[in-house]
This record gives structure tokens, sequence and C-alpha cells, in this order.
């Protein structure tokens, strides 16, 4: 008669071992979802650039002085989001930090762990700074 209840309670004890469903989900949605271009400057030009990060239109401005240097070979260092990663059509390293040349106008887009992403429009704008001869 022992026997029989102990294999009773043992099977009990089995069936009732399983995973919840809640909890499986609920891994997944630990991963974070933080996608965010952080700062975003131009380090090769003097003075340095830093960009203007308008999170709500996903745009970056930055404003450098007209000069003689040329767009296409300005670097920049971009910082994004803990567990975050970012490509373009100049970088594809996917890294925390980026070091690259720009051009005038690119498009980055930053992943975040969970997967959901951001593409963030990266405008450079030159102006002559004030005081500066014109000439024609």
């Amino acid at each position: 008669m022992k026997a029989p209840s102990y294999l009773f309670i043992a099977l009990l004890f089995f069936i009732s071992c399983k995973k919840d469903p809640s909890k499986i989900d609920g891994e997944k949605n630990n991963k974070s979802s933080e996608k965010k271009i952080t700062s975003f400057k131009l380090t090769n030009f003097k003075p340095e650039s830093v960009g203007n990060i308008n999170e709500s239109e996903k745009k970056i401005v930055l404003r450098v002085i007209a000069t003689s240097v040329n767009i296409n070979s300005l670097t920049s260092v971009i910082s994004i989001s803990d567990k975050a990663t970012i490509s373009s059509e100049n970088t594809k390293d996917g890294t925390n930090s980026s070091s690259h040349s720009l051009p005038y106008s690119t498009s980055y887009v930053v992943t975040a762990e969970d997967g959901s992403t951001a593409t963030y429009n990266v405008v450079i704008d030159s102006y002559v700074q004030p005081g500066t001869p014109v000439y024609n």
C-alpha cells in the first residue's frame, strides 16, 4: 500500500514541475530596447564640432565653418546606447563607438539588443564664419 502512495506522490511532483510560460516570455523581454545615438562629433575638424541631436526627429545636425577642408575626409566619433549596435553605408562594425569618414549627409541605423531599430539622419551644415571676407 505504501508503494502506490509514493508512486502517486512522485508522479504528482513530476507533473507539476513545468516551466512557467510567462517566465519564458519574461526572459525575452529582459533585453534592452535602448537604441539611441548619445553623442556625435567630428574629431579631426578644428574647432571640434559636436552634433545637435534631435531625438524626436532622429536627426543630427553638425555645424562646421566652411573652409578648404574636404568634408568627405572628416572623421566622426559616435557613442550609442549600451548593448546597441550601429551601422551605415560607411560602417558595418556594429561597435558602441564608431570612427569613420563622413559625407555631407548620411543615415545610421542603431539596433537595440531586442532587435528594434532607429534610423538617424546626419546632416553637415557648413557656414561662413562672421567677419570672413567673401571673394567673388
